[in-house]
């Protein structure tokens, strides 16, 4: 699954790369090969219009995944003359026009890209343009999670030739799983059931609707509506959201107070602020059905939980969430909600999470640390390698994460192989949860 879903965020880079067909800005070999990787994905989707749709199979060499991304990158937004392409090329309908800020393609954070596929590991190279400028080199690994979810692992990144910092490797590979798990959480019929990495090919295996990829980019002409359906009303340009002017707290200037806590989670004796606060806030509609919505709005932006201390901002974190919900009841909804996870008695943590598929989301423990005197992040630890934030579902009969007899219990649901039990063990002197065991049941 999560190979099919590494296809759908490749097959998007690659398909809209067209669009230099007419342009002409790019070489003719490339252009060739584009035009033949959509021949081979129209011959095995037997018809586009087709539903539901059924189990395929899709390989595609590093080739045609760096002609398709060098098609793509750096020539705007060319997905109305991509599909015009393709329709033509399949015999299908006509799309109508769009508008450019509804599509956010990947190449936002990258020029250059070129990929080259060995045995279960991929080695990938580009010129990154944010969240931070230079020339970058990944090696890593892809996993399914589930049918809807791929797991990216760096094992290595250099940034202009040097090792990059833990938070910037780690930053890197959350925007690079958020990319894929965004679009593949975005539709209904996808279900990966392998993804294979081999010398210079990627083998994706599973069920996976052209039309529903057209839709999860902005494309509604696209989007199933049935005949009693109101169609969604057009999607407005993202709202910027100013400073509270009511709030005088030691954040950035700029900054958009979204929730606060008075707590005394130094133990002292004496009550601290918590504040959740949002850099480059914007209030952003979302009219699309899909698993990752559910007022209709969203607040995005850079999160950051701040501790203030006596008017001081004594110490923060960087939060993962791309956005909160913001629709209705949602823009009230309190954000920091201490909990007891690590069993000291005292409730002084607190979860964030950021959506990872309709299976469930990735969340992180944010605590006061007082080994270190400050706030930050509790991570896991698993066979060597350290994780900020661990997959969980949330559901009626269990939360995703609980402290329970002598463990911190994470649980997940795979549609491959059921449900996941997993417990950790604090260790207050590293503050790390610690891998123990793993239960699985159908």
């Amino acid at each position: 699954m999560k190979k099919k879903i590494l296809f759908v965020i490749l097959l998007v880079l690659v398909v809209t790369g067209v669009f230099v067909i007419k342009s002409g800005v790019q070489t003719t070999r490339n252009v060739v090969i584009v035009k033949g990787l959509l021949k081979k994905v129209a011959a095995g989707q037997g018809g586009i219009q087709a539903y539901p749709p059924s189990p395929r199979t899709l390989e595609m060499t590093d080739e045609e995944v760096n002609a398709g991304l060098n098609l793509l990158c750096g020539l705007g937004n060319p997905v109305i003359q991509v599909v015009n392409f393709v329709k033509n090329l399949t015999g299908g309908k006509e799309p109508t026009p769009i508008q450019p800020e509804i599509i956010a393609l990947p190449c936002q954070y990258f020029r250059n890209f070129k990929v080259k596929l060995s045995n279960g590991k991929y080695l990938a190279k580009a010129r990154l343009l944010k969240p931070v400028k230079g020339n970058v080199e990944v090696e890593g690994t892809l996993s399914l999670r589930d049918e809807r979810n791929v797991d990216v692992k760096f094992e290595k990144v250099l940034l202009d030739n040097q090792p990059a910092s833990p938070e910037t490797a780690s930053q890197l590979e959350n925007i690079a799983q958020q990319e894929i798990n965004g679009i593949a959480g975005r539709m209904k019929d996808l279900a990966l059931q392998e993804i294979t990495v081999s010398e210079g090919k990627i083998i994706f295996k599973g069920i996976f609707s052209f039309d529903e990829l057209l839709c999860s980019l902005g494309l509604k002409n696209y989007c199933p509506i049935e005949a009693n359906e109101v169609k969604m009303p057009e999607v407005k340009s993202p709202e910027e959201v100013p400073a509270n002017p009511e709030e005088v707290l030691p954040v950035p200037g700029g900054a958009f107070i979204r929730d606060k806590l008075e707590l005394d989670i130094d133990q002292d004796g004496k009550n601290e602020i918590l504040a959740l606060y949002v850099l480059s806030a914007k209030i952003e509609e979302d009219p699309s059905p899909w698993c990752g919505n559910i007022s209709g709005e969203k607040l995005r932006g850079d999160f950051y939980l701040a501790l203030i201390d006596q008017d001081k901002l004594q110490s923060q974190v960087k939060l993962i969430p791309e956005w909160f919900e913001n629709g209705g009841k949602s823009k009230n909804e309190k954000l920091i909600n201490p909990r007891d996870l690590n069993g000291d008695g005292k409730e002084l943590e607190f979860t964030f999470g950021r959506y990872a598929g309709c299976n469930g989301e990735e969340q992180q423990i944010v605590g006061y640390s007082f080994n270190d005197k400050k706030l930050k992040n509790f991570p896991f630890y698993k066979d060597k390698n350290e994780e900020i934030a661990v997959f969980i579902s949330d559901s009626q009969k269990y939360p995703g994460l609980v402290y329970e007899n002598g463990f911190l219990i994470r649980r997940f649901y795979s549609q491959i192989d059921g449900d996941h039990k997993v417990y950790y063990e604090w260790n207050s002197g590293l503050d790390k949860f610690f891998f123990q065991k793993e239960e699985i049941s159908r």
